[in-house]
């Protein structure tokens, strides 16, 4: 299995060996449109699936975090994201020379 990187929230702290497995519990459905909504008791992002066959996307799932968790999770993403979004950057630069 490849390496990978596993952090949590700040809140929830370091995360053991338990929470780790739980994580990958659950089937990880494939997602390409996502909608983030704000509400009085925090922010919902809904996961979605764009189906060329059908008119319509496809409803995968759906999170309610609080608003601190949700910045948490944003911070969260950032950091371990930045290698790739340079990446990105750099291929795009590449592909428009």
């Amino acid at each position: 299995m490849a390496q990978q990187k596993v952090k949590a929230s700040q809140q929830a702290g370091v995360p053991d060996s338990s929470e780790i497995r739980a994580s990958f519990d659950g089937q990880a459905m494939h997602s390409d449109r996502f909608m983030v909504t704000t509400h009085s008791s925090g922010v919902r992002i809904g996961f979605l699936e764009k189906d060329p066959t059908a008119a319509l996307p496809r409803f995968r799932t759906a999170v309610l975090l609080s608003y601190q968790d949700a910045i948490e999770l944003s911070a969260l993403l950032r950091t371990m994201l930045v290698e790739v979004e340079k990446q990105l950057e750099k291929a795009k630069t590449l592909s428009a020379n």
